[in-house]
């Protein structure tokens, strides 16, 4: 009954004031905008977030607490969530590559330093990752989306 009620107030709009009507139907709009991006336009960003796909990626290839490591990464929220560890972060080159058989999550452009002292070493997976709080055209616009993108790669020492 009051379900019939609302959709005829709704729909008609009948009986209720200017001001009513219009918060109605801003709110409506409001709903109906933010299913729309819940729906179709973020799911296809989260392609972009690194995090969740190396933490798989870890997973899949022998992760255990306390052999991953973030090279030259200040921050990796995201792949603390998915791992469900603290991935501890550092720039200390020589440190890391002594250490056997860890997972380490750095950028790309760093692969080269690691491969002149560890030849053997195992590329497991590289992305690109955006941060998606920060939206530019540059990003949205898919011809030149590429060019925003940074590279972000997990290895195996």
């Amino acid at each position: 009954m009051v379900v019939t009620w609302l959709r005829n107030q709704v729909v008609t709009l009948t009986g209720i004031s200017t001001r009513h009507k219009f918060v109605i139907l801003s709110s409506l709009l409001i709903i109906g905008v933010n299913l729309i991006l819940n729906s179709y336009f973020y799911p296809q960003l989260l392609k972009y977030q690194t995090g969740p796909q190396m933490a798989a990626k870890a997973k899949e290839n022998g992760f255990s607490n306390g052999n991953i490591y973030c090279y030259k990464i200040s921050s990796p929220w995201s792949l603390n969530y998915y791992s469900d560890t603290t991935v501890p972060s550092t720039d200390d080159f020589e440190s890391l590559i002594v250490k056997k058989d860890i997972l380490v999550y750095m950028n790309e452009e760093f692969i080269q330093e690691f491969i002149k002292r560890r030849p053997n070493l195992q590329v497991i997976h590289c992305m690109g990752d955006y941060p998606i709080t920060v939206l530019k055209m540059k990003f949205l616009n898919p011809a030149t989306r590429e060019e925003t993108l940074k590279y972000r790669c997990l290895i195996r020492l």
